[in-house]
């Protein structure tokens, strides 16, 4: 009888790599990339709180039925494809994660870690892409809200924690590092296409990534031979005492939670 594929879920706080993990882990040849699927989360998340403010009939039967597609419907799928892992990078997972702990015990999970100030100033940029604005104290809250989850429900065991800092800063001993880390998990790095780090990680909509407008965007250089090389975190000059006056007191608890259960990560969120 055919095992039943494990699930990958990469989630994050939105633009801190959850694409670029989720594209890598994709490139190798047992493993069923669904993007953001996202099933489990609307199901399990969304879906019963709607149908709650309606007097529907069978609606709770609905409601099971769908739950239960949501969990079924990807391992079909890489049933079909006899692929060992199906992958699911939408960081609205990490809501719902208490109920991916339970539907799925055989589960790897990977969380993007991004330090504030990038990820705050690239949901800006990326909402700017899309002629939407938020408040910079609605995008620090929803970095602490994410971040707070994962603190408090992220098992110890099938997790790996990836901080998107240190693979710009140091992209040769992170990547090699994350590579040993999912190598422990079932997962053989040499399978997976390095190249996928010289590509722009999740571009704005409407933006082609290519090898030649991604330099600026990407730790990976192509050339005759593929190489690493470190890239800035964020850009320091759209980052001003406005900002970092308005988030810190919604960011700096959370810092703490994170750096007190990963020590490791405190160079990368300060």
């Amino acid at each position: 009888m055919q095992k039943t594929p494990a699930p990958i879920f990469v989630f994050s706080v939105p633009r801190s790599g959850n694409t670029l993990i989720g594209n890598w882990i994709d490139s190798h040849p047992q493993v069923l990339y669904l993007n953001e699927y996202a099933g489990v989360f609307l199901m399990h998340g969304v879906v019963p709180f709607w149908m709650d403010q309606v007097p529907g009939a069978f609606k709770e039967r609905y409601i099971h039925e769908l739950k239960n597609h949501s969990v079924t419907f990807p391992e079909s799928l890489a049933k079909e494809a006899n692929a060992e892992f199906w992958c699911d990078s939408a960081p609205w997972n990490i809501y719902v994660l208490k109920d991916l702990k339970t539907l799925f015990p055989n589960a790897i999970y990977v969380l993007m870690v991004r330090s504030h100030r990038g990820a705050i100033l690239s949901r800006i940029n990326y909402h700017l892409e899309n002629n939407a604005t938020a408040p910079i104290v609605e995008h620090a809250k929803i970095w602490a809200q994410l971040n707070e989850i994962a603190f408090e429900e992220l098992p110890d065991e099938r997790s790996l924690v990836v901080s998107y800092d240190q693979i710009c800063q140091f992209p040769k001993s992170a990547i090699k590092d994350i590579g040993n880390k999912l190598s422990c998990l079932g997962l053989d790095p040499d399978l997976m296409d390095i190249k996928i780090f010289g590509t722009q990680w999740a571009p704005a909509p409407g933006k082609v990534s290519s090898p030649e407008t991604d330099e600026d965007h990407t730790v990976g250089v192509f050339g005759d031979n593929f190489s690493l090389k470190p890239r800035r975190r964020f850009n320091p000059n759209e980052w001003n005492s406005d900002y970092e006056d308005t988030t810190a007191s919604i960011v700096s608890p959370i810092v703490a939670k994170l750096t007190y259960r990963w020590p490791w990560l405190k160079p990368y969120l300060s």
